[in-house]
């Protein structure tokens, strides 16, 4: 079949077909509420949070990157403070690193976190399933 692919936006803008077997198109939104049309031109498009623990996962693997030890409690905690996004707890991630590098100096561990987070004023969020 053929695809048709808009390159540009405006005046500017410009269509492309191209000869496509199949597609397959993975895409990720931090806010699928506010995609306007969820069945575009066919397509099912089907979103689904993160879980506590998809994101403690992803939380202990993003501490090795930055050489960081980081324990299971500590990654929990942070994964309930991330509002379910993954942006988030890495962001409180980095800022619970770097308060317990300035004030503890040493690994993350459950008492450090809960210092941070306190001293940071990042409140809790229960928005998962």
């Amino acid at each position: 079949g053929t695809c048709r692919v808009t390159i540009g936006k405006g005046a500017c803008r410009y269509c492309v077909e191209m000869e496509a077997a199949s597609i397959t198109v993975i895409a990720t939104s931090s806010q699928p509420e506010k995609i306007e049309n969820k069945n575009l031109f066919g397509i099912v498009c089907r979103f689904d949070q993160y879980t506590v623990t998809d994101i403690t996962d992803l939380l202990k693997a993003k501490a090795k990157t930055v050489n960081v030890s980081i324990d299971d409690e500590s990654a929990v905690m942070i994964a309930l403070h991330s509002k379910c996004n993954i942006q988030n707890a890495f962001k409180i991630l980095k800022r619970v690193r770097d308060y317990v590098q300035v004030v503890f100096n040493g690994d993350i561990t459950i008492d450090k976190t809960k210092s941070a987070l306190s001293a940071l004023g990042i409140v809790e969020q229960y928005t998962f399933e």
